[in-house]
């Protein structure tokens, strides 16, 4: 193989590296906002009612287990 086929492989392999490290940064951020922001949304809930919103919550992003 040449050595500019080599070199261009190479630079394709950490353009590649980097646009996917990017994406999942980006990913990552988008994921911790959201979890975030529900946390954020049941705490302005009345005390007493505060541990069945976080039920509700954290529930409808894990489905039971199955039996």
């Amino acid at each position: 193989m040449p050595a500019a086929q080599v070199k261009g492989e190479i630079d394709r392999a950490v353009a590649v590296s980097i646009t996917l490290f990017a994406g999942l940064l980006v990913s990552g951020a988008g994921t911790a906002t959201s979890r975030q922001a529900r946390y954020a949304c049941a705490d302005l809930v009345v005390p007493a009612r505060r541990t069945k919103v976080i039920s509700t919550v954290l529930g409808r992003h894990h489905p039971p287990a199955a039996s």
